[in-house]
């Protein structure tokens, strides 16, 4: 059974279940870019048996919501985790009043984001910016 905690603070406890993600090379090299944590950012970590399996980052910005940086190991993948990142942090978007939401995908995560309303606004390699209006 996977358990989804949502930390609004970088706190002991969330860098203690989510460090290695932001540490390890493989993760970065999958992902393309360097991890990082601001003050107006929220994580929501996947965990099962007490390790973190998954997690994914919102960040508040001026006029939208900022869908950030998300990583499922592989063993737990196509199980449903990221459509339920992408679900919470609609749900995150909505108690800061947002409608509007952007992301940024991978190939990989693409049709996941299509499927739950996002829409294509450009492409550069093989990341694709959506945008998504909610209400």
């Amino acid at each position: 059974m996977i358990e989804y905690k949502l930390y609004t603070e970088t706190n002991f406890e969330f860098w203690g279940y989510a460090g290695w993600f932001f540490a390890s090379r493989h993760v970065e090299k999958e992902i393309g870019a360097k991890w990082h944590s601001d003050d107006n950012m929220y994580w929501i970590l996947a965990l099962t048996n007490n390790r973190c399996v998954g997690i994914s980052g919102i960040e508040n910005k001026k006029n939208c919501a900022f869908f950030r940086n998300s990583y499922v190991l592989p063993e737990y993948r196509k199980m449903g985790v990221y459509t339920n990142f992408i679900k919470m942090r609609f749900d995150v978007a909505k108690k800061w009043g947002k409608t509007k939401c952007t992301i940024t995908c991978t190939d990989m995560s693409k049709p996941i984001a299509l499927k739950l309303g996002f829409m294509e606004t450009g492409k550069r390699g093989h990341y694709t910016s959506m945008v998504c209006y909610i209400q």
